[in-house]
């Protein structure tokens, strides 16, 4: 078992960069300050999105109020902070999940998801399919 927790990171360290979401974006229509924060903010997310993270955590590491950090990275990304961590956790738990045939309340542990039921819920709601059903093709 740990040396397949082992491989999973292993795995996730290597897909990080292709499971990034970017949104495109006129670099001109941005200060270069909201462009920095917002790049910034998903490369905390990438390096903590296994912790119990908001807006607030992620604001306060940069000194910023989570108001202006929300606003910026909507502005500059298209979504919210909390919709794109979401995001970003969903696509590595269902990489896990098709690669390693991970059961939803694994999958929802490695990606720092604490309640299996919501896992599932979001789960359900962004890839129209339950866990066992996405399993089976």
């Amino acid at each position: 078992e740990t040396h397949a927790i082992s491989m999973i990171f292993e795995f996730m360290s290597r897909i990080t960069k292709s499971c990034m979401d970017t949104v495109a974006f006129d670099a001109k229509a941005f200060p270069t300050s909201a462009i920095a924060y917002s790049e910034m903010a998903v490369s905390y997310i990438i390096k903590n999105y296994r912790k119990k993270i908001n807006v607030t955590d992620i604001a306060e590491e940069f000194g910023l109020t989570p108001n202006y950090l929300h606003a910026i990275f909507k502005q500059v990304k298209g979504t919210t902070i909390i919709d794109y961590l979401t995001n970003y956790r969903m696509n590595l738990a269902r990489i896990y999940i098709e690669r390693f045939g991970l059961k939803a309340y694994e999958a929802a542990e490695l990606v720092g998801i604490e309640d299996p039921a919501y896992f599932s819920r979001v789960f359900k709601k962004l890839y129209g399919k339950s866990v066992a059903e996405f399993k089976r093709g």
